[in-house]
């Protein structure tokens, strides 16, 4: 059996002392670039692999930062790991991706010792949950919902502006008549959107048929069975739809097109995301651009900032821009 390379190898091999290989592969920053280059080099050369058990014993850090979420299916969610492993990783910290339907579950995960600090994005955790997180002094950052407090931040999307935005474009481009696909109900994005929405068309002086609010619940298939059961039962069309994202837009355009129904000539479809599968939809999706890799950047160097610089829990907001494709007919003229 060939024997297991320790520190004190990558060490001899590179040519410094023990506390520089473990500076460097810590990324202390009293190692150079160059050595600490260099030593990752012929770390990962000699196969060497940290024991992460030590170093928690030694440090009482575990160098891990946890993750909760209910799936990780929809394109955001893992555009959104995506983006914390790497960053993380850059910290020479990894991410324990916590996933459950069961609330008790990830509770235990994380109250259970093996992360340094926590990053959260469902629902699934209700604010009594977060307060027991809080209590137990972890810090956090959450994306979905806005919250704060000195171990709790937020880092959010503005999403009732966003929902407002949307819904006075479609105005501008002559609609009255229109609908909303949104998330499960208590879902922070969903309900803000849908408050923009609201608020927007009230602004507007325009009915708000509650026929044409359905739940497809930010994801494709339950929008695509969503779409076609409300399809059968609405006695007549809104003119232009918003969907809560763009996997919901997606869904509600497959049933569309297996019933016949055009877009934008019989109805238009607007999404939030611009997550990249849209490249590959036609017609081409008008939606919303968020920030999701900048969210995810923005997460993990707030939580540093709590780890390392006892920075206070705040609230930050992110913004976006319409992205303007070939799902959205000017009506005006039409009306005119």
């Amino acid at each position: 059996m060939p024997k297991k390379v320790s520190i004190k190898d990558v060490a001899k091999a590179a040519g410094v002392s023990i506390s520089t290989v473990s500076n460097a592969l810590n990324g202390v920053d009293v190692v150079t670039d160059k050595t600490r280059s260099k030593v990752l080099a012929i770390a990962k050369e000699l196969n060497y692999v940290p024991n992460y058990m030590g170093r928690q014993l030694k440090s009482g850090k575990t160098k891990m930062i946890g993750f909760y979420t209910k799936s990780i299916d929809p394109p955001y969610f893992s555009t959104v790991a995506d983006t914390l492993a790497r960053e993380l990783s850059q910290r020479g910290y990894g991410l324990n991706i916590m996933m459950s339907h069961h609330k008790e579950d990830i509770i235990r995960q994380i109250l259970g010792g093996t992360i340094d600090g926590l990053i959260g994005f469902d629902e699934i955790l209700n604010r009594h949950d977060i307060a027991r997180i809080e209590k137990s002094g972890l810090k956090t950052v959450l994306m979905d919902r806005q919250l704060s407090a000195p171990n709790i931040s937020s880092v959010i999307f503005d999403s009732v502006s966003m929902g407002m935005e949307v819904t006075e474009y479609l105005i501008f481009n002559g609609h009255k008549k229109i609908g909303f696909i949104k998330g499960f109900d208590g879902v922070y994005d969903s309900d803000c959107r849908v408050a923009g929405f609201m608020e927007s068309m009230k602004k507007n002086q325009l009915n708000v048929n509650r026929q044409w609010i359905y739940e497809g619940g930010f994801i494709e298939e339950h929008t695509y069975d969503a779409t076609k059961e409300w399809l059968i039962k609405v006695p007549e069309l809104p003119t232009a739809l918003i969907a809560g994202n763009d996997s919901s837009a997606i869904g509600a355009l497959r049933a569309f097109k297996e019933l016949g129904i055009n877009v934008p000539n019989d109805i238009s479809l607007i999404g939030f995301d611009d997550i990249p599968l849209l490249n590959y939809i036609h017609p081409k999706l008008t939606t919303y651009h968020l920030p999701i890799i900048e969210q995810g950047k923005v997460a993990v160097a707030q939580l540093f900032d709590m780890l390392e610089n006892n920075q206070q829990g705040t609230i930050i907001e992110l913004g976006g821009h319409l992205v303007l494709r070939d799902s959205v007919k000017n009506i005006k003229e039409v009306l005119e």
